[in-house]
Parts: C-alpha cells; sequence; structure tokens
C-alpha cells in the first residue's frame, strides 16, 4: 500500500498490488508513455511525466466491498483514469 501522505515516484510506469491513497509520479523524466496502476486505486494526486491528476475525496472510513483495479495513463495530453480490463491492457500494448 502507499498510504495518505506518502508519495512514490520513477522514470517508469508504477504498479501498486494494494492500495494507492497517496502520491504516485510515473515518468519523471517527462515521459508520458506510463502509467500508474493499483488494485484500489484512491490517490490523493498522480502525476505522468509534467501532467496531473487530482484525486477524487473518498472517506478513509469508506465501506470497502469491491476492489476495482484502475490504471491512469496519458491519452490526448489528458490523464486518464479507467477499470482495468483485458481489452483496455491489450490497446495499451
Amino acid at each position: 500500500n502507499v498510504s495518505e501522505g506518502a508519495t512514490i515516484m520513477s522514470v517508469n510506469s508504477i504498479y501498486v498490488f494494494g492500495g494507492l491513497y497517496g502520491e504516485a509520479y510515473a515518468g519523471i523524466d517527462n515521459g508520458n508513455d506510463y502509467v500508474v496502476a493499483a488494485m484500489d486505486f484512491n490517490p490523493e494526486k498522480i502525476g505522468i511525466g509534467r501532467l496531473e491528476y487530482q484525486g477524487k475525496k473518498v472517506s478513509k472510513w469508506r465501506k470497502k466491498t469491491n476492489f476495482e483495479p484502475q490504471i491512469a495513463y496519458v491519452k490526448d495530453k489528458k490523464i486518464i483514469t479507467e477499470q482495468i480490463t483485458k481489452e483496455l491492457l491489450n490497446s495499451l500494448v
């Protein structure tokens, strides 16, 4: 897990096999060809290259029933977040 208030940075993509609740910055060498993905995607903020995405405020006390793994990537100079599906992963390759 990446806890609230924590920050991770990488020159490559970031994959969190748990919850992303803090900040994550991928492609810090200004590359937009990277992704940020997590099993429970609720970041405070993410960055890919020079672009940033402000996470949605969700109570940390929310009832966690179903986790929907999500991925963030750059499309048309914007960070897009989507549920991870096999079709989406194939389209990003």
